[in-house]
């Protein structure tokens, strides 16, 4: 095993890893997997997942030629601290966080997109049963349980991670900034170098105007969003989004529309 420098980005999806991913690859001396892609990949088995970053840190094995090496997405954030200790001071970690209603959106998007997909997929169906099964305790009430609604639920629910990447030791890097501001991609890419590559200016602008996936960017404003849902999608999201979240992206900077901050429950 080489001495290469490792870094992982923690975070739920519709983040805006695809298009990180390739801003950090455009660096001659980063190899960046959005995700861990093999076909015995378990997401849900930390064994294989250290199995699968053994292999890239290999100098005689996948991304062998690269200094610096790591995923910007599918490392699950329970397992953080095993991943702290098998790895050390060579193990570069950070969060990538994005305004929270379109990012419930885009992760809705996603959902719709690859409904046959996911409606076939058991570890969906269970975490799609989990959330509504929470949105009924928390409500006392049945809410739709069609699947785009229970893919809304989901992402509702997957937004409060906001409490644990804030809680971490580990810098937090905000996707709007990324796209609009250079100083803040030469932060991140600092940090996951551990301060040995940079890029020029030129170049971050080229990628800044690259859209890869529409979660990199937003086309509405995020009151037209969140105006945009159905009145059920608005009551579940101030029941599963915890009012602890909601604080924590006010205090990044965000803005939510007064309607949005009049709910959130403690999940």
């Amino acid at each position: 095993m080489s001495d290469r420098i490792l870094f992982l980005g923690f975070c739920w999806g519709a983040a805006g890893t695809t298009w990180l991913a390739r801003l950090l690859n455009s660096h001659e001396d980063v190899f960046c997997q959005h995700a861990p892609i093999f076909p015995r990949y378990d997401h849900f088995r930390l064994t294989e997942a250290m199995e699968i970053i053994d292999v890239v840190l290999n100098e005689q094995a996948f991304g062998g030629a690269y200094p610096v090496v790591g995923f910007t997405h599918g490392i699950a954030s329970e397992w953080y601290e095993a991943l702290r200790e098998k790895y050390g001071q060579r193990l570069r970690c950070f969060g990538l966080t994005r305004h929270p209603i379109p990012r419930i959106q885009s992760t809705l998007d996603l959902n719709v997109e690859t409904k046959a997909r996911r409606t076939s997929d058991p570890t969906w169906q269970r975490a799609f049963a989990e959330t509504y099964d929470m949105l009924r305790r928390l409500s006392n009430k049945d809410f739709p349980d069609d699947f785009e609604s229970l893919a809304f639920y989901k992402a509702c629910g997957m937004v409060n991670s906001i409490i644990w990447e804030r809680e971490r030791d580990f810098p937090l890097f905000r996707l709007e900034d990324l796209v609009s501001q250079e100083p803040v991609v030469q932060q991140l890419l600092s940090h996951v170098s551990d301060g040995t590559c940079q890029l020029a200016a030129t170049r971050v602008q080229r990628m800044q105007q690259t859209v890869v996936r529409r979660h990199a960017r937003r086309a509405s404003t995020v009151a037209e969003i969140y105006a945009s849902w159905q009145a059920h999608h608005r009551e579940a999201f101030h029941y599963l989004v915890a009012a602890p979240s909601l604080a924590e992206y006010c205090q990044l900077g965000y803005e939510l529309p007064a309607a949005a901050l009049t709910g959130g429950a403690a999940v």
